[in-house]
């Protein structure tokens, strides 16, 4: 969303309402009016949906993976992109299989790049001095919150091992 507001020469800031606000609010508009439309149309083709889901997985799967294909090979006409996407749907079904959570490797996957830019620009606003990211209060913040939910679920069940010994 910030991309596409800088490529409609925007800037995403505090003054975006203050300077573009017809533009801001068209935009909220225009979800709304998306939202109202969408809420009408799945009530219109809620049975075709409760019909299409009873549809045996055996069927349903094979036409899936053929849209995949056909939708990953459309995007530039090449079969690397169906070849990326076919190793990425085995990885999925490997971690899914041996029960590794697949939410994360999609969060690192969207939201790496821009978590690298960001992290390259503040350490060019800080001339590579990295106790920037220690210094001011917010990121400090984030940072233990980081911390710590990493080594939570490591120390807990030391944690409740150790408590039932001594019981």
């Amino acid at each position: 969303l910030l991309g596409a507001l800088m490529i409609q020469g925007l800037t995403p800031g505090p003054l975006l309402f203050e300077n573009n606000g017809q533009f801001v609010y068209s935009i909220f508009w225009a979800f709304l009016v998306a939202n109202i439309l969408t809420l009408i149309l799945t009530f219109a083709t809620i049975k075709l949906w409760v019909r299409i889901h009873q549809v045996p997985p055996r069927i349903l799967l094979p036409i899936i993976t053929i849209l995949c294909i056909i939708g990953s090979y459309s995007l530039r006409n090449t079969f690397f992109d169906t070849g990326v996407m076919l190793l990425f749907g085995v990885i999925g079904y490997l971690m899914n299989k041996f029960r590794f959570p697949v939410v994360p490797l999609l969060l690192a996957i969207i939201l790496g790049p821009a978590l690298e830019e960001h992290l390259r620009m503040s350490l060019i606003i800080s001339q590579g001095d990295y106790s920037i990211f220690f210094t001011h209060p917010i990121s400090l913040t984030f940072l233990l919150l980081a911390f710590f939910s990493f080594t939570l679920p490591l120390v807990a069940p030391l944690l409740s091992k150790k408590k039932a010994q001594n019981n």
